[in-house]
């Protein structure tokens, strides 16, 4: 529509607080409304990782996720929380000083499916949240989904990452 959403998932190493994610604005900056606050299970967790966490299904309900807890939260345009999702076997305690898994994604397609991707597993979702498919192995990283496909970052050699070579990047349609 109208409207520029932008996501913001990580915590500032000087000032670990509470802030919300998303922040949606009109055409020329002004900031409309926030919402999303970020997970105090993440701001508590000592490991830190760059990943977006935001995407649109093709209704226009936003499905945010932050990169180190589990739970994906689905809004209406205006920011208002319809639910929270996530799969109920993955669990992360900040107690147990565990590392998290590394989680990416959401990714929505447009046939109403939802792709949440952690470590080299995929977890499948209908749109309002229900956990179809889990577990489902995937070596490489999705880096996009339009449509009804997703694209992944497939490298030769993990070592060749990150040194000027480029990647294979492939399309599930």
């Amino acid at each position: 529509g109208n409207q520029i959403y932008l996501y913001e998932g990580m915590v500032p190493a000087v000032a670990r607080r509470v802030f919300d994610t998303i922040k949606a604005l009109d055409k020329t900056g002004k900031l409309i409304v926030s919402f999303a606050p970020l997970p105090e299970t993440a701001i508590k967790t000592r490991f830190s990782r760059l990943a977006d966490g935001m995407d649109i299904d093709r209704n226009d309900q936003i499905y945010e996720m932050n990169s180190l807890y589990y739970q994906v939260r689905k809004y209406t345009p205006a920011g208002e929380l319809i639910k929270s999702f996530g799969n109920p076997d993955v669990r992360y305690t900040v107690e147990t000083g565990e590392r998290p898994s590394l989680l990416n994604g959401p990714f929505c397609l447009d046939n109403g499916i939802v792709i949440i991707q952690r470590e080299n597993f995929l977890d499948i979702y209908d749109n309002e949240g229900n956990l179809t498919v889990s577990g489902i192995p995937c070596d490489y990283k999705i880096i996009h989904a339009q449509g009804n496909a997703i694209y992944l970052e497939a490298w030769e050699d993990a070592g060749t990452q990150g040194k000027g070579v480029n990647p294979k990047i492939i399309r599930y349609h």
